[in-house]
């Protein structure tokens, strides 16, 4: 049996981009990320990144993003961070550059809207209240 397998028959990529588009306000990005800013209330917003991942052994994924604050900030209480999202039920933290980010990212032949909603809306609510938090604003 084999650990990967980049043919499946299940959704596509343009079903999760389908769906994105009739569901959500968004910016589609020059390299195909797809933008996404969230009102949360309480003068809070999210930004959120969806996009295509994967290679060809693991297939494609849907990868959602969504920043909780600047290294440099959080280099201090990074330890305090991890273990906070150790008992998360989705979502990695991962650096890009500069900026700190939850991520998660699943199969896009498992995608349907439910799965994919769910996702989104824990990783936005997610980030923002890490980004609360530990970086105490609201930059992202």
């Amino acid at each position: 049996m084999a650990l990967f397998s980049s043919k499946s028959a299940g959704a596509t990529w343009s079903d999760a981009v389908a769906h994105l588009k009739a569901q959500y306000k968004y910016k589609e990005l020059p390299d195909g990320e797809f933008k996404l800013i969230f009102d949360l209330g309480d003068n809070r917003d999210q930004l959120v990144f969806v996009a295509k991942a994967g290679n060809e052994k693991a297939g494609d994924w849907v990868s959602i993003t969504s920043p909780i604050g600047d290294f440099a900030v959080l280099i201090p209480q990074m330890s305090s961070l991890l273990n906070e999202c150790d008992n998360k039920i989705c979502g990695a933290v991962v650096a890009q550059g500069d900026v700190v980010l939850l991520r998660h990212s699943f199969p896009v032949a498992s995608f349907t809207p439910e799965v994919f909603d769910w996702a989104l809306q824990v990783i936005t609510f997610t980030a923002d209240q890490l980004e609360a938090k530990f970086a105490g604003g609201n930059k992202y």
